[in-house]
């Protein structure tokens, strides 16, 4: 799973201003769409996980929020 999502995020177009935590933002939002539609729900929890196990990125319960309404 996580070789594919990398591989998936390595060929999505980034649009719009590129910050320092733009391949750790592809990540939950692109998880985010996998579990809402695998789960029913994004499982924000799981997501934070990922993002900090994989770039070394903290966020909190609401800047995942945050993120995903964007």
């Amino acid at each position: 799973m996580a070789e594919h999502t990398i591989k998936e995020l390595e060929e999505t177009a980034l649009e719009g201003k590129v910050g320092k935590n733009v391949h750790a933002i592809g990540l939950i939002r692109f998880l985010a769409r996998h579990h809402k539609l695998m789960f029913g729900e994004t499982l924000n929890s799981v997501l934070k996980t990922a993002a900090f196990a994989i770039y070394g990125v903290e966020y909190s319960d609401q800047d995942i929020s945050n993120l995903l309404r964007r």
